[in-house]
């Protein structure tokens, strides 16, 4: 099998993203027939739209239920509203779906160990359907990742390694292991194949709705979800099976410092932490969400922590369905531009993502796990010791001159929220954006200079 680049024609063998000559996404070699074939399992019923797998992996995924709102659709006077419940999956998230494509190419290549970057559910998922194929599986997640996934992965058998502050710095620490190691590089934001498998949700929908969709609202995180929905409606289109493709609106959490200022709207910009599942700064497929959103005429919606567990409570008290926070952003999203951008006339479909059970700890707001530390250095903290001992660095020099193996991105992010709180300023000198400590920062370089010191007693 091949992963072709349909812009310059570039070709590789191997499952990588983007073409090494263009910067496109790389797409696998697949059959075009609208053919569902019951006697398989899960998404390979609709094996003749996917790529051609020797070896195909399925715990039974896909195929969810999209159910009819009896509460929301009437309070917002909508036409028509329609969730389709991901959480209905084997591990309870949209993700086995990648993973049944990608553990079965893994095997066929004859792989024995793959490795991926994750929040949670995506782990889960690959741990799960490696399982079955007797696959190693080390999964790498930020140091905030939901304790319970973490138990699920390791349940599951897979390795967990806790690596840097964010889903950008692990997507590129993972990204620069397979680089040096013969691994097959499981990353959703990595591989075409990802793709493959989510726009399954787009082949479910028209079978279920037809054309009767106006618009689908879903959370965005990497983009990946947004991209692949669009790009299998993409193909319904292109061989005449739809005659449109419905508007996408996706939904992001205000702390989202990437999505915001790429698209100008940097006013709903918030200090919040950042939801588990929604926590790219600066996503793998930036360029590909602006392509979505021009494309099918949609928007961006920033929603904060306040709108996303109020509108998980109303799904579950009122429509009965318990979902993941990340899930539940795309229910405050709907609410919040029902009326506005979303016409109530319309018919809607928004993705559930993940089931409630993948994400009870944000709910609760118990404590993840015990810390065996009671101070640890992060990236704000390296930043803030740094400028106090070499004052008016630029972002690059900062990062180069960082103990801590973050992303270029992923600094710049920590310096707009430090100025953002007052800790440094900038200025620009010589074509070039310095960064300072304020007052304000050099009292708390002063205060860490203590805390070392006490610590080093």
């Amino acid at each position: 099998m091949m992963f072709i680049c349909t812009r310059c024609g570039f070709t590789i063998s191997k499952p990588l993203l983007r073409c090494p000559k263009c910067n496109n996404i790389l797409h696998p070699e697949h059959g075009l027939a609208w053919r569902i074939h019951e006697e398989e399992q899960g998404i390979w019923r609709f094996k003749d739209l996917l790529p051609n797998i020797q070896i195909r992996n399925s715990l039974g995924e896909g195929f969810t239920p999209l159910i009819e709102s009896v509460y929301l659709a009437k309070n917002l006077g909508l036409h028509s509203l329609h969730f389709k419940d991901e959480g209905r999956n084997p591990t309870g998230s949209f993700r086995d779906r990648v993973a049944a494509l990608i553990t079965s190419h893994a095997k066929t290549e004859g792989y024995q160990k793959l490795v991926c970057a994750t929040d949670g559910n995506a782990g889960a998922s690959l741990a799960a359907y490696a399982a079955r194929l007797g696959l190693k599986v080390v999964t790498y997640v930020p140091r905030d990742a939901d304790y319970s996934k973490i138990v699920f992965m390791k349940s599951l058998g897979a390795e967990v390694v806790q690596r840097g502050e964010s889903l950008d710095d692990v997507y590129s620490f993972v990204n620069n292991i397979v680089a040096g190691e013969n691994v097959y590089n499981a990353t959703s934001e990595a591989n075409p194949l990802s793709i493959e498998g989510l726009k399954t949700i787009a082949y479910e929908i028209y079978m279920k709705l037809g054309d009767d969709v106006d618009a689908i609202v879903l959370p965005v995180g990497s983009g990946l979800t947004m991209y692949s929905i669009y790009h299998g409606y993409k193909e319904l289109y292109d061989n005449n099976i739809v005659r449109r493709i419905p508007r996408i609106i996706g939904v992001v959490h205000c702390s989202n410092v990437g999505i915001l200022e790429k698209l100008g709207l940097t006013n709903y910009l918030c200090e919040e932490k950042p939801i588990i599942g929604l926590s790219y700064s600066f996503p793998p497929f930036m360029k590909e969400i602006i392509e979505v959103i021009k494309s099918t005429k949609g928007v961006i919606v920033p929603v904060s922590s306040k709108d996303i567990f109020k509108a998980g409570e109303i799904m579950a008290r009122y429509e009965g369905l318990f979902i993941e926070p990340s899930a539940a952003s795309a229910v405050a999203g709907l609410i919040k531009v029902t009326g506005k951008e979303i016409e109530r006339k319309e018919r809607v479909v928004v993705i559930i993502t993940g089931h409630g059970l993948k994400g009870y700890e944000q709910y609760l707001g118990i404590k993840k796990r015990e810390r065996t530390t009671i101070f640890y250095k992060d990236t704000k903290t390296e930043i803030i010791k740094l400028l106090k001992e070499k004052e008016g660095l630029h972002g690059y020099a900062i990062w180069k001159n960082l103990k801590t193996k973050v992303t270029l991105q992923a600094v710049y992010q920590h310096l707009h929220e430090l100025e953002r709180k007052g800790v440094i300023y900038s200025k620009d000198e010589g074509g070039r954006r310095l960064y300072y400590l304020s007052w304000k920062g050099k009292r708390i370089a002063e205060l860490l200079e203590e805390v070392d010191t006490l610590l080093s007693i």
